[in-house]
C-alpha cells in the first residue's frame, strides 16, 4: 500500500507529528525509504527535519491555543514532511509498528550492503577506513568491510595502495587506476560545500593539501581539478583566493561567492564579504573583479544584493 504521504503514515503509526517525522527520517537514513522528489530533503535542511510541536495548534483548557499568524500559515502550507514515500525493500510495509518498519531478510541485507559499497565507490572511487569513519553506521568501515571483501572475490573490487598517507586497506573499482591517471590532467572548475559527502575537508590523511579548510557547513571550496582556488568561510564573510587577479579562470572561480544569492532553492538575501586574504575586501586586489560580478563596496566590505 505504498506510496503514502505523511498523514497516512502518521495515522497508521498512531504517533504525534514529531515522533512520526522522527521515525520516517530514521528509516530514510537507513536506506529503507525514499520520496518521489528532493523537496522533503530541501525542506528539512531549511526548516529542520523534526517539526517543532510548540508550533502545532493544540487545545489548552478546552480552548484552542492562539498561534501567531506566521505559524498558522506555516502549517497550512502542507504536512510537516512533504512528499509521497515508498519502500526501497521487497515486501516493505506489510506491517508497521511504533518500533519502526519490517526487518530485512539476511540475504537481502547482504545484497543491500553490497549496493551500499557500490554507491560509496561511485562517490569516492577508492574506499578506506578514514573515508568511512565519519559515515552513518550503515555505511561505516566496520559494517561494510565484509561486503567489500566479497565484492573483491567476485572481481567487482580490487585491493591496492592507490594513495600514500592512508594507513588502511584500500579498495577500488577495477577501472580506477586508469581514471586516476586521467585525473592528473583535469582542469575543470567546480565547487562544493566543505561538509559535502565528497569533500576531503577534515580528513586525517597525510599528503592532503594544507589549504583544505575545516569541515564546516558554512564553508565552500572552489577547485580547478585538484587545485584549490577559493575558500569561502563563515558563509563568505572571510575569503581566501589562491590565484592571481590576472588568472583567466578567476571569474569562474569567484562564482562560488555569488552562487548562494542566485541559487533556485532558498537563495540568500545578500552576500557580504568582509575580508579577502586577511585584508579589507573593498580595498584589495580582487575588488574590481568582484565589482564586475555586481558586488558593491560598503564601508570596506563588498555586498551582493
Amino acid at each position: 500500500d505504498f506510496p503514502r504521504d505523511f498523514w497516512e503514515i502518521k495515522e497508521t503509526l498512531g504517533l504525534d507529528n514529531s515522533s512520526c517525522a522522527g521515525a520516517l527520517w530514521e528509516e530514510v537514513w537507513k536506506g529503507r525509504l525514499s520520496a518521489d522528489s528532493w523537496e522533503p530533503v530541501r525542506r528539512g535542511l531549511i526548516r529542520g527535519f523534526i517539526p517543532d510541536e510548540e508550533a502545532l495548534p493544540v487545545c489548552h483548557r478546552g480552548k484552542p491555543r492562539r498561534l501567531p499568524r506566521a505559524l498558522r500559515d506555516r502549517w497550512r502550507a502542507g504536512p510537516p514532511v512533504p512528499g509521497r514515500w515508498f519502500s526501497l525493500e521487497p515486501d516493505y510495509g506489510a506491517e508497521i509498528s511504533g518500533r519502526g518498519f519490517m526487518d530485512v531478510d539476511p540475504l537481502e541485507e547482504a545484497e543491500l550492503e553490497r549496493d551500499r559499497v557500490r554507491l560509496l565507490l561511485k562517490r569516492w572511487g577508492v574506499l578506506c577506513r578514514p573515508l568511512l569513519e565519519r559515515e552513518l553506521p550503515h555505511l561505516s568501515w566496520a559494517r561494510l568491510l565484509p561486503a567489500i571483501r566479497r565484492l573483491e572475490l567476485a572481481g567487482e573490487v580490487i585491493a591496492g595502495r592507490f594513495f600514500l598517507g592512508i594507513n588502511s586497506l584500500q579498495f577500488a573499482a577495477p577501472e580506477i587506476p586508469g581514471e586516476l591517471d586521467a585525473a592528473e590532467g583535469e582542469t575543470s572548475i567546480y565547487w562544493m560545500n566543505a561538509a559535502d559527502p565528497a569533500s576531503l575537508a577534515g580528513l586525517a590523511v597525510e599528503g592532503l593539501q594544507p589549504r583544505l579548510p575545516l569541515r564546516r557547513q558554512n564553508t565552500r571550496i572552489c577547485f580547478r581539478g585538484s587545485e584549490i582556488l577559493v575558500v569561502a568561510r563563515r558563509g563568505g564573510l572571510d575569503v581566501d583566493i589562491f590565484i592571481p587577479p590576472e588568472d583567466p579562470v578567476l571569474g569562474k572561480a569567484l562564482a562560488v561567492l555569488s552562487f548562494p544569492r542566485i541559487r533556485a532553492v532558498n537563495p540568500a538575501g545578500k552576500i557580504t564579504i568582509e575580508r579577502i586574504n586577511g585584508r579589507s575586501a573593498a580595498s584589495g586586489e580582487y575588488a574590481e573583479a568582484l565589482k564586475a560580478r555586481d558586488f558593491l563596496p560598503d564601508r570596506g566590505k563588498l555586498i551582493l544584493w
